[in-house]
């Protein structure tokens, strides 16, 4: 009786042991997969949010590109980037920034 209470026993063992290893993977697969989609999300694409709109006009020959802020953003801003590489926060609304930004949108983009 004692071998069978223990042959139970070692059993009992091997199997939380086998289920501690399964929920051990499963924790480790779904952190895995917790990474990646903050990654996609978040990691691979330019997130820029601007905090407030940059309150100066800003020459149009200096401005070489834009980008929009994304829409998880609270501020909705266009990014313009300058000839000295600075980028600024612009409000969208603005004929100025609409001008530059129709104007940009002309010109051929170098491929």
């Amino acid at each position: 009786m004692k071998k069978r209470n223990n042959l139970v026993f070692k059993e009992c063992s091997l199997s939380i042991s086998s289920t501690s290893v399964n929920m051990r993977t499963l924790a480790a697969l779904l952190a895995l997969v917790l990474v990646i989609s903050v990654n996609g999300q978040y990691g691979v694409t330019n997130h820029i949010c601007c905090a407030r709109h940059y309150s100066q006009r800003i020459p149009a020959g200096k401005v070489v590109s834009y980008s929009t802020t994304s829409s998880g953003c609270h501020l909705k801003a266009h990014v313009f980037k300058t000839v000295a590489k600075k980028q600024f926060c612009v409000n969208p609304a603005l004929p100025w920034v609409k001008k530059i930004v129709t104007k940009l949108d002309k010109k051929p983009s170098a491929a």
